[in-house]
C-alpha cells in the first residue's frame, strides 16, 4: 500500500557512527532517570550523564535540565519516589522548553490514541512488535470514539559499547530492513480492521519533542523499555497499558 509506505517513510533512522553522528548518543530517558545499565556494576548511566553534561548542544534540552536543576547526576535518583514531585518537575521542566522553542512541541488531539512502538536494535528480543495491537485499538475506539491513531516511533540503534567493552544494540542494513518490513506488515494489518481511522506517524530525531506527545496523549499505548516507562510513570493514567 502506498500510504503505508508513505508513513513508514516518515519514521526517523537514528544511529549513531561515523556517517552518521548522533548528538543524542547519550540520551536515554529510562537509563538516565532510573539509573540503569548493565552488568557487572550497572553504572553506565553515569557515562550517559557525563556525555549529557558535557555537551553543549544539549544545554536546552529535557534530560540536562534534569540533571542540573533538579536531580544531580551524582547518586541515587531519589525524586523518581514521590509521584507528585516527579510529574510536576517534569511538565515544569517542558514549560521551560516550550518557552525557548514554542513552535515545536504539539499535543496529540483529544479523540487520539497514541501508540508508542519501540524499533531498531530491539529487533532481537522475542516481545518485539509482539502486543495485540488490534484488540487494544478495538477496546480504545469502542470506549473512547478515537478517530485517529498516531505512531511515537524511531528506528533507534543505540551501538552501546558498555564499560566492559561489549558492543550491543549495533546498527545492521539487515536489521533496518527487516525492521521496515515488520513494521508494514503491522500497519497494514491496522489498516484493513481499522479503515476509517486515520494513522499518523510522529517521529524526530529529538527524543524530548517525542517524549512531550506521549505524556499529553489522553489514551496511549507503550511498549517495554524505559523511554515507555518514563511516559507511564509519568501520567500516572489508569487507561494506559
Amino acid at each position: 500500500m502506498l500510504h503505508i509506505q508513505q508513513l513508514i517513510s516518515e519514521i526517523k533512522l537514528i544511529v549513531d557512527n561515523d556517517t552518521n553522528p548522533n548528538i543524542y548518543k547519550n540520551y536515554r530517558y529510562g537509563d538516565v532517570i532510573y539509573r540503569k545499565g548493565w552488568e557487572p556494576h550497572y553504572d553506565e548511566w553515569k557515562t550517559l550523564c557525563k556525555g549529557i553534561l558535557s555537551d553543549n548542544s544539549l544545554k536546552n534540552s529535557f534530560l540536562y535540565i534534569y540533571l542540573t536543576q533538579y536531580q544531580s547526576p551524582d547518586k541515587t535518583n531519589t525524586l523518581i519516589k514521590n509521584q507528585r514531585k516527579f510529574q510536576n518537575t517534569v511538565y515544569e521542566i517542558y514549560d521551560q522548553l516550550q518557552l525557548h522553542f514554542p513552535d515545536t512541541f504539539v499535543k496529540p488531539m483529544k479523540d487520539e490514541l497514541v501508540i508508542q512502538l519501540r524499533l531498531g536494535d530491539v529487533i532481537e528480543h522475542k516481545w518485539y512488535l509482539k502486543k495485540n495491537y488490534i484488540d487494544l485499538i478495538e477496546q480504545h475506539i469502542i470506549k473512547f470514539k478515537i478517530t485517529k491513531i498516531s505512531f511515537v516511533t524511531a528506528f533507534f540503534f543505540a551501538n552501546v559499547t558498555t564499560n566492559t567493552n561489549q558492543q550491543i544494540f549495533m546498527y545492521s542494513e539487515e536489521k533496518f530492513e527487516k525492521n521496515k518490513m515488520h513494521v508494514n506488515k503491522l500497519l497494514c494489518s491496522i489498516h484493513k480492521y481499522f479503515p476509517q481511522i486515520s494513522l499518523n506517524i510522529v517521529s524526530n530525531y529529538n527524543p524530548d519533542i517525542d517524549m512531550f506527545y506521549l505524556i499529553h496523549a489522553n489514551y496511549l499505548i507503550t511498549e517495554f523499555g524505559g523511554f515507555g516507562d518514563f511516559a507511564k510513570n509519568v501520567r500516572n493514567n489508569p487507561h494506559d497499558i
